[in-house]
């Protein structure tokens, strides 16, 4: 099974950060396939000017100035099946 990890927290010695190791390293150790994608690892900038927002509707000029980050928000089959509060939550 696959599992996708969106990740963000600029502090690497956060209780966050300490999670999300964690989490990882229980998954994998149970065999997960894992796509971990660290938004500020990969320099995502959540920040879209008033230009780009009214050209977000056209193609032509929209896709000039696109930044997809590498291993990160690529298209993907995602399967989850995480929920939280029933026993299925506990394999993790």
């Amino acid at each position: 099974m696959r599992v996708f990890i969106l990740y963000a927290n600029p502090v690497a010695t956060s209780f966050g950060a300490a999670l999300h190791k964690q989490v990882v390293a229980t998954l994998q150790s149970r065999g997960y396939e894992i796509d971990d994608c660290d938004l500020y690892l990969e320099l995502f900038d959540p920040i879209m000017s008033t230009e780009e927002r009214i050209a977000y509707h056209d193609t032509a000029t929209s896709r000039t100035g696109l930044y997809m980050p590498i291993g990160c928000l690529r298209p993907r089959r995602l399967s989850l099946s995480v929920r939280f509060g029933t026993k299925d939550s506990r394999r993790f």
